[in-house]
Order: C-alpha cells, then structure tokens, then sequence
C-alpha cells in the first residue's frame, strides 16, 4: 500500500466507492466534495463536536458489501482536521489490512485495526439511524424489524405492546419518511404511544427531515405537556430536538451562522 495521508486518497488507490457521515449533534451525510475540501484543510469540518469531527466512514469495493469505520478525528482551533492524527490513523490501517482494502477483513484484521485511538462507538440511537440511511442510500431493503414497527405504529400491535418494537426499524422508517405513507402513521401514533417508545421515535425524528404536518403534530404535543403540573423536561426537550428537522426551521438557523 503506498503511502497515502487523506482518506479519500485510500479510497481512490483502492478502487474502492466511499460515503461519510456525521455522527455528532445529527447523523448526516457529507458530501463528497466537502469531505475532500476537508481533508486538504480548505474548510473546516461542518459538524465539529467539541472539537472534535465523529464520522461514520463508509466504504467498498464495486458490488462488495460495505465495511463501516467509526472515527474521532481531533480538530484545531479553527475547526481544520487535525492532519497529524489523521497520518497515525492510516498507520493502523497499513499495518492491519497490509495491501488491500478490497479482501473482506478477518477476524484478527478487525481486532488490529480497532485497537486504536481514533475510533469510538456511538450511541444506540446514532447507530441505528447510521445503518438505516447507509442502507437507503445504497437500495438496500430496510432492516427485519421495519415491517413490525410499522404495524405498532398503524396500532395494530395494540399501544401497550411495545417492548418488541426494535429501535432499529423506527430508524428504518424515520428515513423512509416519504415512503409507504411513513410520515402520516407516524403522525398519528405520536398522541398514543406510551413514554418510553416515543422517546425512542423522537430521537430517530431528531437526525430527519420532516414536514410541516408532523411539525405541527409535535408542537401541539409540545403545548400539551408544557400546560401540565407535572412535566417531563427530557420529553419536553425530546420534542424540541425532533421539532429542529422542520426544513423550514433549520433554513432559518443556518442562515443566522452566516
């Protein structure tokens, strides 16, 4: 393997097809161009977490099956990548995978390269929605508990009855919101679903683009529980956090960072 000191620059040598994500406050994909622009320092990184960029580093060979690194890259003060990690970084790759990213890694291969600095592993919530966009953006069908959320939230399951409802098919049908009619049963269930699932839906709503209709349906929610004596500030807060993905919303913040 020649020496290489960017990501991309592996990737491209390797003849391998790669995708980024954030993973820090929202899972969101990178654009390619960004990541490059990134990589040689010619902006800094969009989503910097305590100074640090937290990335879900996607990648495979033509019509291989995708190989997914965590990793948390230390940034400057500016927000640039720091370039010195990124080269210890791809040390570990050198000496794990040898010549070739395009084998299927073993199992000692996987264990080398894990043990490093710059890896993490993250929250439930992040790893779902992660697995759940990756495997839209590829065409791949959703996970096997997507049919099964699904009928929960129709509430054909009955309400009370969720403790077989996977987090991971929540995630699977937050990104596919426009599919399947996914946006309205999801509306419609937000007013009966007990406290823990909808903790669960809210964190998967929080990394999504969502519509003016389920906006509504989550500050209507919102109204109701501030009016109570009792109220659940994590839910409250819940709510906020998935209320942030109303498109029109989230133009108006980005225009107040410019």
């Amino acid at each position: 393997m020649q020496t290489v000191h960017a990501l991309s620059a592996l990737f491209d040598q390797a003849g391998c097809q790669f995708s980024v994500y954030d993973l820090g406050r929202r899972v969101c994909r990178l654009e390619e161009a960004s990541f490059r622009a990134v990589e040689a320092n010619q902006q800094p990184y969009p989503h910097p977490l305590r100074q640090y960029a937290h990335m879900a580093v996607a990648f495979w060979p033509p019509g291989g099956t995708p190989w997914v690194w965590f990793l948390k890259m230390p940034l400057d003060e500016r927000g640039l990548l720091n370039h010195t990690a990124m080269g210890d970084f791809l040390q570990y790759v050198s000496a794990a995978m040898g010549e070739s990213l395009t084998a299927t890694p073993n199992k000692a291969q996987r264990e080398k390269l894990a043990n490093n600095p710059y890896t993490f592993t993250p929250t439930d919530d992040k790893m779902a929605m992660f697995h759940a966009t990756l495997t839209y953006q590829l065409g791949h069908p959703a996970s096997q508990y997507y049919d099964y959320a699904q009928h929960y939230l129709n509430g054909e399951l009955g309400w009370d009855n969720w403790q077989g409802v996977g987090l991971q098919g929540l995630a699977d049908i937050c990104v596919r919101m426009q599919a399947q009619n996914n946006a309205t049963r999801i509306r419609k269930a937000l007013n009966n679903i007990p406290t823990m699932p909808l903790y669960a839906l809210l964190g998967c709503l929080e990394h999504c683009d969502i519509n003016a209709k389920l906006a509504e349906s989550l500050r209507e929610i919102f109204t109701q529980m501030c009016q109570r004596q009792d109220v659940d500030l994590f839910l409250v807060s819940a709510l906020l956090r998935a209320h942030a993905g109303r498109l029109q919303t989230r133009h108006i913040v980005d225009r107040s960072r410019t």
